[in-house]
């Protein structure tokens, strides 16, 4: 009995014990997956893949094996293994639990497609489930990346109609900021500039800090710079560069800085931002582009042995770059530009034959044969013309080719071949913008070969069949110079009043005016004559038809017995009519003069004349602000006043208006005005934002801070100048800086500042060595 007891008390123990082994197993499993799975959720994806990996070997036929494949292929995805995560999706979407998942499995293929870059797979990912499952959690992602898709296919119109739908069904997304921003940027993409930006704006007021605030002003610095409105763009670009050192983004913004001084032709500031980028992107593609921008520049400062150096690195360095051809190209160019015609020539012929399909192929052509026109070397110069006409596809270059063999003939005397060549162009291609040239250029050709009818009718066609060509007032002068020299005034008055009574202004205008008196003087019709000529030296001054008009003026009045309107012409041509225009340069001219020999009284005397007598002039403004300067100089300080006062209140749009407020403010600073000063001060920086007269404005504003005792509040208008003046200026500044912190006790700060002077502006020895002693 004892012995059947203790058996059923061990089975007992071993049932209980059994069941509690399962029981274990079942909790491991499910803990093991709660740990995977938290691993998963906090990113530790590696961990999470191999975790995922030892549970589907040790639980085969868990309930799980599902969702732990479809784990396994998104951690993949995040550790940027796409065929292994592609494997996992495929065996899930072919399991029996497949359909379960097929949302997820959609969108994450999608994904996958998209970071291969196969855009049109990744679409139809995110469409079909679009399409098929419109109640999934995914359905906004899906949106959200089929719109990207499309924007990386540069689909823009198609992304943008995407992204205006998403912010319609899903207007509470966590996406949201991410699809307002990709909104702005398919505006910018379709050049939709003006939208774009209000866009950008939108989304800067309601995101003000956000992932893309450096993208949004990178962005708007981008639509400015498009739009041509550089200072705008530059305001932006700064704003980037400023607040991101060295990152990607001050490299797009650095470049594009350079870029708005660079199409504003201002080469030396554009070349100070090129070079910044070449230096600190130097591993980026972007600095090849950096280094011929660079080179761009000193090329056109005519530094040209520099922009070839350049060039040269370019070609030695990057052979097989986008910009080699270029590189070949502008050497060439700079060569040319120096009159080295010979080495201009050797270096377009390697590059004809190094990139015979550049699209710059028959500009080199072209530009050889100008340099051997440069030597004189006209067979060579012809030959080369006509490598133009017989390989160029282009019939602008061919009818450009021709036109120039033509001027050689021409050049030579050799008028045959060049109304021959004139005719040829004429013929082959008729509908070109060099075709009126080639015109104008036959009737040359004939007049030189004193075919004087044939000449008639070239220039006359020129006017019938091109009746907006720019040579057509030049065509209406040689008819009537032609019919002039037939005896024909009549005609000839007609062609010359054509030309003067075209309202378009065009230089040949005054030599019409001066023909046609010459007419009337050969019809004897002096009077006629005479105000003609009268009227030229009234209306061309300064030029050298008013000597030659004043001269047939007198042979006029001599021709017409008119004794005292000779002497006095002849006065006239050895002295100065007061009350001509060009006295208002000349009195300019004295101010500037007087003012340089510190002789202010006349230097004011003479820029109010100018205010006095020419009050309409276009430099009424400036002589009134050097008036100002003038009277400022000789002590007339509340005079100097009133007259800055009248540049910017009656010239509001001068260029010396912030010049005025300037001078205006640090006058009335001198004076112990400060606060009337200051509100100078203050209306330059609100007037003129983005420009240094800001940074100036604030120095001054400053200073005066720095003076009456309030240096605490000096200090940051200080800081702001920095960087904006000049390394001298920006050296002096930091010693106020200095100055400042010492002023208020702050020793410490006072020795920092003024060791920064020695640091960071070492070439600026007087600042350098006064910080040097102060900080001691």
């Amino acid at each position: 009995m004892i012995k059947n007891l203790c058996i059923i008390t061990l089975l007992c123990i071993c049932f209980f014990l059994f069941n509690d082994r399962c029981s274990f197993s079942e909790n491991s499993e499910t803990e093991d997956f709660i740990v995977i799975k938290k691993s998963f959720e906090d990113g530790f994806y590696k961990i999470s893949a191999n975790q995922l990996n030892d549970f589907i070997k040790k639980y085969p036929k868990s309930d799980k094996i599902p969702e732990a494949h479809l784990l396994l292929g998104i951690s993949f995805y995040h550790l940027e293994k796409y065929d292994r995560a592609a494997f996992e999706l495929e065996y899930l979407i072919n399991s029996a639990s497949g359909s379960f998942y097929e949302d997820e499995i959609l969108y994450w293929f999608g994904e996958i497609y998209l970071k291969r870059l196969d855009f049109q797979a990744s679409l139809e990912s995110f469409q079909t489930l679009i399409d098929k499952f419109p109640n999934s959690k995914f359905l906004k992602h899906a949106y959200y990346s089929k719109g990207f898709c499309l924007f990386n296919q540069r689909d823009y119109t198609r992304a943008l109609e995407v992204f205006e739908e998403f912010l319609k069904i899903f207007p509470d997304s966590p996406l949201l900021q991410d699809v307002k921003f990709m909104r702005a940027e398919s505006l910018f993409n379709l050049k939709r500039y003006e939208e774009s930006l209000n866009k950008f704006d939108e989304f800067a007021g309601e995101f003000p800090v956000s992932k893309y605030t450096l993208q949004c002003y990178l962005r708007k610095g981008d639509i400015y710079h498009n739009t041509g409105k550089y200072e705008m763009a530059r305001s932006f670009y700064q704003k980037v560069i400023s607040t991101q050192p060295r990152t990607r983004f001050v490299m797009y913004a650095t470049y594009g800085l350079a870029q708005t001084y660079f199409k504003q032709k201002k080469y030396k500031e554009a070349l100070v931002h090129f070079e910044t980028v070449k230096e600190y992107f130097y591993k980026e593609p972007i600095a090849i582009s950096a280094l011929f921008s660079i080179a761009q520049c000193l090329d056109n400062l005519r530094d040209y042995e520099r922009a070839i150096e350049i060039y040269s690195e370019i070609i030695s360095r990057y052979p097989s770059s986008e910009f080699a051809d270029d590189a070949f190209f502008w050497k060439a160019n700079c060569y040319f530009e120096m009159k080295r015609y010979e080495d201009s020539i050797a270096v377009y012929n390697e590059a004809i034959i190094k990139f015979p399909n550049s699209d710059l192929i028959d500009d080199m052509y072209y530009n050889v044969a100008w340099s051997y026109l440069k030597l004189k070397d006209y067979k060579e110069a012809i030959n080369s013309f006509n490598s133009v006409l017989n390989k160029s596809n282009d019939d602008l270059f061919k009818i450009g080719a021709l036109c120039r063999i033509g001027d050689i003939y021409l050049e030579i005397q050799k008028f045959s071949d060049a109304l021959e060549a004139y005719d040829r162009a004429l013929k082959e291609y008729a509908s070109n913008p060099y075709s009126d040239y080639a015109q104008y250029q036959l009737g040359i050709s004939l007049l030189k070969l004193n075919r004087v009818d044939s000449a008639i009718l070239a220039f006359s066609s020129l006017i019938s069949n091109f009746p907006n060509s720019k040579l057509k007032d030049e065509a209406h002068f040689q008819l009537g110079q032609l019919y002039l020299a037939k005896g024909n005034t009549v005609q000839a008055k007609s062609e010359f009043k054509k030309i003067i009574d075209n309202l378009t202004e065009n230089p040949i205008k005054k030599d019409a005016y001066f023909a046609n008196g010459i007419c009337l003087y050969n019809e004897k019709d002096y009077q006629g004559a005479i105000k003609i000529f009268k009227q030229i030296i009234k209306d061309y001054p300064d030029e050298s038809i008013s000597d030659k008009a004043r001269y047939q003026l007198i042979y006029c009045y001599i021709q017409a017995n008119l004794e005292k309107e000779v002497l006095s012409e002849l006065k006239e041509m050895v002295s100065k009519n007061p009350n001509n225009p060009i006295c208002a340069d000349t009195y300019f001219l004295l101010g500037e003069y007087f003012l340089s020999i510190n002789k202010f009284d006349k230097s004011e005397e003479f820029f109010s004349k100018l205010v006095l007598n020419f009050p309409n002039h276009e430099l009424i403004d400036k002589a009134l602000y050097w008036t100002g300067v003038s009277l400022y100089k000789a002590g007339k300080s509340n005079l100097s006043i009133k007259k800055f006062e009248t540049v910017y209140h009656n010239y509001p749009k001068s260029i010396f208006v912030a010049d005025a407020m300037l001078m205006a403010g640090e006058i009335l600073a001198s004076k112990g005005k400060f606060e009337s000063a200051i509100e100078r001060f203050d209306d330059v920086i609100t007037k003129f934002a983005n420009t240094n007269y800001v940074f100036l404005a604030y120095k001054k504003k400053a200073e005066i801070l720095k003076s009456t005792g309030k240096p605490d509040l000096a200090i940051g208008y200080f800081r702001k100048t920095l960087g904006s003046l000049g390394k001298d200026v920006d050296a002096e500044t930091q010693f106020m800086i200095g100055e400042c912190y010492e002023d208020t006790v702050n020793y410490d700060e006072a020795v920092k500042e003024y060791l920064r002077v020695s640091y960071l502006y070492t070439e600026s020895n007087y600042w350098v060595i006064k910080s040097m002693f102060r900080a001691a």
